[in-house]
């Protein structure tokens, strides 16, 4: 299987977040993270650093799948509230995507 680089982030707004989004968290502390919701086959679309994958199955990204943007969420892990700033899906057919 070919990896993917992403060298930019080319993308549409979503009303809700999906498998495959980009999405922008600010935490209580004023921190705002990249989350990219990986699914089964796009585990390894993202090769950056400043973006966390997040699979659709695990506790943080379940949390997520559905929301929109402006939803606050607690999570129960650490008592901290996450706010949705944005959310984007990447456009796979982008010429700013290449195989490796």
């Amino acid at each position: 299987m070919e990896k993917i680089q992403v060298i930019d982030y080319p993308s549409e707004e979503l009303d809700f977040i999906t498998i495959g989004s980009l999405v922008s968290l600010q935490f209580g502390n004023g921190d705002i993270e990249q989350f990219y919701i990986a699914g089964v086959v796009n585990h390894s679309e993202i090769n950056d650093p400043e973006v966390t994958l997040c699979s659709y199955k695990s506790p943080v990204g379940m949390l997520l799948v559905g929301r929109n943007v402006g939803n606050k969420i607690l999570l129960d892990s650490n008592k901290q509230t996450i706010t949705i700033l944005s959310i984007r899906q990447i456009v796979r057919d982008s010429p700013l995507i290449y195989n490796n």
